[in-house]
């Protein structure tokens, strides 16, 4: 495939040696240096986009608008996808948007789903999921664990939302303890806490705390090649489809 890099930063780069690696060609790679427009266009089979919520919906726009398959890792502009999917119809274009390409992420979410329906006619345990990134990531909480949330919530009756309870720098970051902090809480909102220490990996926690035990469900990124890779097996298989899809599309989750 002839691939056009939307944003050429640690995960652009990261993807082009994923997708060189599996034989496809980088035909463009746009930055705020050489942006996204008709002057700098060249024709691609697909387009992987990974900028900021600040023009991601303009890049998703201009591609849609040439017909182009683009898969989407850039979060924090979905309050526009209900008007990009009439758009991505009207231009007969494709796109599949995901807070995370990982497959791995993507199982777990599926698993917390599973969990959600399991625990909802168990009483007493309650539930609060914690995120971990570098210090470099200033949003919080992350896309991933806004999306575990919401999946989470949809598939029982007890909590309605999520709420960021707090997020925590560095020293506090590594002295948090988990299971008391969400003993604390009585809340009916589903909490999260993000946590942002030095040189940690991406790491996401699912915790059902109950008075006499607890369960942990956890994901734990080693690097972003398993981001990358992800985003390049979506990019195949979207490629050559027309239509709105989801990486539970792409793996054939059953619903």
């Amino acid at each position: 495939m002839k691939i056009a890099l939307v944003g050429y930063g640690k995960m652009g780069k990261e993807i082009e040696t994923v997708a060189t690696a599996r034989n496809h060609e980088i035909v463009a790679r746009y930055t705020s240096q050489h942006p996204l427009n008709n002057e700098n266009w060249v024709d691609c089979d697909v387009a992987i986009e990974f900028t900021n919520p600040e023009i991601a919906v303009s890049n998703i726009e201009f591609c849609l608008s040439k017909g182009v398959a683009i898969c989407i890792g850039s979060t924090g502009w979905y309050n526009e996808l209900p008007r990009l999917k009439e758009y991505c119809f009207l231009n007969n274009a494709a796109m599949l948007a995901s807070t995370n390409f990982s497959i791995g992420v993507n199982l777990y979410w599926k698993i917390a789903e599973y969990t959600a329906r399991l625990f909802q006619s168990i009483p007493n345990y309650s539930v609060g999921i914690v995120e971990n990134h570098h210090l470099e990531k200033k949003d919080a909480p992350s896309g991933t664990a806004i999306t575990l949330a919401e999946k989470y919530i949809e598939n029982q009756d007890r909590y309605k939302q999520w709420a960021l309870a707090d997020t925590l720098w560095e020293e506090q970051a590594v002295q948090f303890d988990a299971i008391e902090e969400f003993k604390k809480m009585t809340t009916k909102t589903l909490p999260i806490i993000s946590l942002r220490e030095n040189n940690v990996p991406g790491t996401h926690q699912l915790f059902q705390i109950g008075q006499n035990d607890f369960l942990k469900l956890e994901h734990q990124a080693n690097n972003r090649k398993g981001f990358a890779e992800g985003a390049v097996i979506a990019a195949e298989w979207l490629f050559s489809k027309k239509g709105v899809f989801s990486m539970a599309d792409m793996l054939k989750f059953e619903q």
